[in-house]
C-alpha cells in the first residue's frame, strides 16, 4: 500500500473517530465533554502542525462540525471578507490560539473542565509551550441535539476584552470600518 493511500485511510479512520465522538448519544457530563475535547484536539494538533493544509477549514468541511452553526457561519464570513481585501483573516489558528502549532508529537492536554446548565468550559494547557500554570485556550461547549458543539474559544493571555475570545474576534473583524471625515 502507498504512503498516500496509508495517509487517507489514516485521516478518514480518524475522522471516523472524531464523529462517533461528536453523535456520541450519552448524557451531557463533565467528563463526555473532557473525553470530547480531547478526543477532538488530539486530532486536530497533527493536522495543524501539517504544513500541507488548513485544519481549521478541513474540520470546518466535516460532517457533522464540531462547531456551532454561529461559530461557523461567522469563520465562513471572515473568511470571505479577507480573501476579498486581500487581507489576512484572523491571522492565527483560533482552536489552538497560536500561529506556530509546534512540532510532532506535541499536544494540548485538559487540565481542568466545568460542566454547567448543559454548557461546558476546558482548559487546555500545552506541552510544547512548557506553560503548566497557565491554559492556552479555553474552549467553550454546549450539549446540542444529543453532542457536544463548540461555541467559543477563549484566551486567557489576552489583554484586550476585544480579542478575549473568538466570537468578539469575529464580530471586531466584521465591524464596519469607521469612515474618515
Amino acid at each position: 500500500m502507498s504512503a498516500d493511500r496509508r495517509k487517507v485511510l489514516l485521516v478518514l479512520a480518524v475522522a471516523l473517530l472524531c464523529s462517533l465522538a461528536a453523535t456520541d448519544r450519552s448524557q451531557p457530563t463533565e467528563d463526555s465533554c473532557r473525553k470530547f475535547v480531547q478526543a477532538f484536539y488530539d486530532w486536530y494538533v497533527p493536522k495543524a502542525q501539517d504544513v500541507h493544509g488548513d485544519p481549521l477549514d478541513l474540520t470546518l468541511r466535516r460532517k457533522p462540525a464540531p462547531f456551532s452553526a454561529e461559530l461557523v457561519r461567522g469563520l465562513d464570513r471572515v473568511e470571505a471578507e479577507s480573501k476579498a481585501d486581500n487581507d489576512a483573516g484572523l491571522d492565527f489558528d483560533p482552536v489552538l490560539n497560536t500561529q506556530d502549532p509546534g512540532d510532532p508529537g506535541d499536544s494540548y492536554v485538559i487540565v481542568k473542565a466545568t460542566y454547567r446548565d448543559g454548557a461546558c468550559s476546558v482548559e487546555l494547557h500545552s506541552k510544547f509551550r512548557n506553560t503548566s500554570d497557565v491554559a492556552i485556550v479555553v474552549p467553550e461547549l454546549r450539549f446540542e441535539q444529543g453532542r457536544w458543539v463548540f461555541v467559543n474559544f477563549h484566551y486567557p493571555d489576552s489583554t484586550d476584552k476585544r480579542s478575549e475570545n473568538l466570537r468578539n474576534l469575529i464580530k471586531n473583524y466584521l465591524a464596519p470600518s469607521p469612515t474618515s471625515p
